[in-house]
């Protein structure tokens, strides 16, 4: 649906099978801010610039599975986009790793900073913030992208 049928927020996504509440992807006033299904398309927009993909394992707490894939551009950048469909937030590793899948280094540092863009809220906005370590925490039905300049 490309509409939602409720113009206000916090839009209630209900789950299929639901009322439909908040289910589009954009309100059908242009005037309010982008539902965070809109935003996540437009971080997947986003990601669509790394375009050879790189492996990407995602291992840990059972009860809290991620989504994630990951991809390189031409310019040496990485970017990691995750998806987090639980209700509570999950902490990540970032770690790259060689062609032997032995960890090598964190994927931000401080002296390699990341770029991070991620939906926090149900009010349409996106927090935007460097990341310096080698772990990150995405917040209950998040999603991130994690940009590592190449």
């Amino acid at each position: 649906m490309y509409y939602g049928c409720c113009a206000e927020f916090p839009y209630m996504a209900l789950g299929l099978g639901g009322e439909g509440t908040g289910m589009g992807v954009f309100a059908a006033n242009a005037s309010l801010p982008w539902k965070p299904q809109a935003l996540a398309f437009a971080l997947w927009h986003n990601f669509t610039a790394f375009e050879n993909r790189a492996a990407v394992v995602v291992a840990g707490d059972a009860t809290a599975p991620l989504a994630a894939v990951a991809g390189r551009n031409a310019a040496g950048s990485v970017g990691l986009l995750l998806a987090n469909p639980t209700n509570r937030s999950v902490e990540v590793l970032l770690r790259l790793t060689d062609s032997h899948g032995q960890s090598t280094s964190n994927l931000c540092s401080p002296s390699a900073q990341c770029e991070v863009q991620e939906i926090v809220d149900e009010r349409g906005r996106v927090r935007q913030m460097a990341l310096q370590s080698g772990s990150t925490t995405v917040v209950a039905w998040g999603v991130a992208l994690i940009v590592k300049p190449g």
